[in-house]
């Protein structure tokens, strides 16, 4: 063989290593991204919320229920009123509370171990029952705050708290400490002596 016609082969095969390790390099930092169908998660195909344990496990609030994702096997748990669950949140003991339309409530283990809704509804003061959806669950220091548009809930493991007002309530979010409340034509500050 002539020494150049070894020069080009030689010259081919670096070429083909390097334009491979280039498309190597595309795909680092490239996130595996997997879609699910209905059919596969056995709900209804809308999710409205999603958020997540210590142990990894994922939770959605499906117009079905809870729909619970461990990573392999999908299964849906109903709220006691069977509807919609439109706000999620997980607490610093990994309990994952739920609301739906005049329903909240949270997920225990039942005797075997698998999680189950467990309704606090019967606990919400009689003036508070009719309080609609629950759009936000806020996870604080001095409890569970769940949120519609018509009423403020605390839950502090033992009972619940309502703070009624007559502006509704657009949007509740917990950060350094403070419970920060957005109401029509209004934004406050919770401090811990209102709460």
């Amino acid at each position: 063989m002539r020494p150049t016609r070894i020069l080009n082969i030689i010259h081919l095969i670096l070429l083909a290593f390097i334009c491979s390790a280039g498309f190597a390099q595309n795909e680092k930092g490239v996130l595996n991204i997997r879609n699910y169908t209905p059919r596969e998660y056995g709900a209804h195909a809308q999710n409205l919320c999603i958020t997540q344990d210590k142990r990894g496990v994922l939770y959605f609030g499906n117009n079905r229920g809870v729909l619970e994702y461990d990573g392999t096997y999908w299964r849906i748990i109903r709220v006691a009123n069977e509807t919609s669950v439109s706000a999620i949140e997980v607490d610093d003991n990994g309990v994952v509370y739920a609301g739906a339309d005049n329903e909240i409530g949270f997920l225990a283990p039942d005797k075997n171990g698998k999680l189950e809704y467990i309704s606090l509804t019967n606990k919400v003061p009689k003036e508070a029952k009719d309080f609609g959806r629950i759009v936000k669950i806020c996870n604080t220091k001095e409890g569970i705050f769940f949120q519609s548009s018509k009423i403020l809930m605390k839950y502090d493991g033992k009972k619940i708290t309502n703070y009624p007002s007559d502006k509704s309530f657009h949007n509740i979010f917990y950060t350094n400490g403070t419970l920060f409340i957005k109401q029509k034509s209004l934004a406050g500050v919770a401090s811990k002596a209102q709460i």
